[in-house]
């Protein structure tokens, strides 16, 4: 939803609403075509331009930055294209796909996905973007976790044999 004159006092100036993905009073002095923007979290998110085939599922996690696209594959020599935001994944994403190649443009925020030739007509592929910074960062949490849970445990051990008077 986009209303130009939308403002915080009278958001989007029609039946109370205040849906806008821009607001002037919402300008901080951010990069543009940002500033001014609103839940560009959830607006900004990758998605497929056009599908060389038929769409099965499509999917992004906003925490984990974590997007899957899944086609039945159609024998056609155009790629499928994939708008990657730069503002979701300023540094840089790693992919994966089922089969096929990949094309990446990042300036104009753009993966080509192609297959003719890699995949029979009718079979369903992926494709799988993630950031490896968040992804990194997932893993060390999940570590630290891991190591503070074994190390609560092992202190736990040793209070029992404490109490008994086994140490």
């Amino acid at each position: 939803n986009y209303t130009s004159d939308n403002s915080n006092q009278y958001g989007d100036n029609w039946n109370n609403e205040d849906l806008s993905l821009y607001s002037r009073d919402q300008c901080r002095g951010l990069p543009k075509p940002y500033d001014g923007g609103r839940a560009l979290q959830a607006a900004l998110r990758p998605h497929a331009i056009a599908i060389a085939g038929a769409p099965q599922t499509q999917t992004f996690d906003m925490k984990s930055k974590d997007y899957e696209l899944k086609i039945a594959t159609a024998a056609l020599a155009t790629p499928t294209e994939v708008f990657v935001p730069n503002f979701q994944f300023p540094s840089g994403y790693a992919f994966q796909t089922s089969a096929g190649r990949v094309e990446v443009d990042k300036d104009r925020q753009r993966l080509r996905w192609f297959l003719q030739d890699a995949a029979p007509a009718g079979s369903v592929q992926s494709l799988w973007l993630w950031d490896p910074v968040v992804r990194r960062r997932r893993r060390q949490q999940w570590i630290i976790a891991a190591l503070l849970a074994v190390g609560v445990a092992a202190l736990s051990l040793v209070a029992s044999s404490l109490l008994r008077g086994e140490a």
